[in-house]
């Protein structure tokens, strides 16, 4: 579930990619803030987390930009609590979309720099097939 998130995440800002060998890469991170058991009936379990979004280059190790959006769920046990503060990370976040925006420059940056090396290593490749 939260694959299908980060991907709509993604693609609600106008990023895609096949995420095979992909040179830059954006990686979650969730931290618990806090967890409880309400005294309802039935008993719920309420989470606060912080899901920390990374984007970086997946090679060389270099993070680009990095976000962290505090959600909140609950539900009738753990894992319905978890699923439930996920859903809440909503992908046209204005927060989520500037932390994209400025991960997506300094990737324009990353090419723009290094244009001439990769159409050489290309070009080197094309030759020897």
């Amino acid at each position: 579930m939260f694959t299908n998130k980060l991907n709509q995440i993604l693609t609600t800002n106008g990023i895609s990619g096949s995420g095979i060998n992909s040179r830059f890469i954006i990686v979650p991170s969730i931290v618990v803030t806090s967890k409880d058991i309400l005294a309802t009936a039935p008993p719920m379990t309420a989470i606060t987390m912080d899901v920390n979004l990374y984007v970086g280059d997946g090679f060389d190790g270099k993070r680009y930009a990095a976000n962290t959006v505090s959600v909140k769920g609950v539900g009738t046990n753990e894992t319905k609590a978890y699923l439930d503060a996920l859903k809440n990370i909503k992908a046209n976040d204005p927060g989520i979309q500037n932390f994209l925006s400025g991960a997506k420059t300094k990737i324009i940056e990353y090419y723009n720099s290094r244009c001439g090396q990769i159409i050489n290593e290309a070009n080197t490749l094309a030759s020897s097939q």
